[in-house]
């Protein structure tokens, strides 16, 4: 196993014992991420996109602030652990409240960059309404993966 992807599953433990008891930081979303793209890469792209879609399952955190998005770079999105009804949605045309064309944002700065930070509205679990995010992505085997963290205060 290589030290990264190590490292990764040692430190998602705490992820899950701490993210519920603490305001999420942007490392923790990264290292979601990467523990996501590592299970992916280990476990294939079906089981992963179905694993990362179920509501109950591993990669839904933290009162369900905590889940993994996969797009495909035409704006399909083939995994959504929030919003399990969205797959297989074509999205690259979706706004935020705000009119931001988000995932198209997202799909564009993945295929130029590989990785990036995105701020948007976007409905927060607790409470059902639109409430600022910080979206972590990176680009891997062709697909967007995307996590996030919504902004306290």
């Amino acid at each position: 196993m290589h030290p990264s992807k190590l490292i990764v599953l040692l430190a998602a433990p705490a992820l899950v014992s701490t993210a519920g008891a603490q305001t999420l930081k942007h490392e923790d979303a990264v290292a979601f991420l990467k523990e996501a793209v590592a299970y992916y890469q280990t476990h294939g792209r079906a089981a992963a996109l179905r694993e990362f879609t179920l509501p109950s399952g591993k990669f839904r955190r933290a009162g369900g602030e905590l889940y993994i998005t996969v797009y495909d770079q035409s704006g399909k999105c083939l995994a959504h652990g929030q919003e399990p009804a969205k797959v297989g949605v074509d999205a690259l045309n979706s706004k935020d409240p705000d009119g931001k064309p988000f995932i198209r944002e997202r799909i564009e700065t993945a295929k130029a960059k590989g990785k990036g930070w995105q701020d948007i509205q976007y409905k927060d679990p607790r409470t059902g309404r639109p409430a600022p995010k910080a979206m972590y992505f990176e680009l891997h085997d062709g697909l967007v993966f995307g996590t996030g963290i919504y902004k306290k205060g």
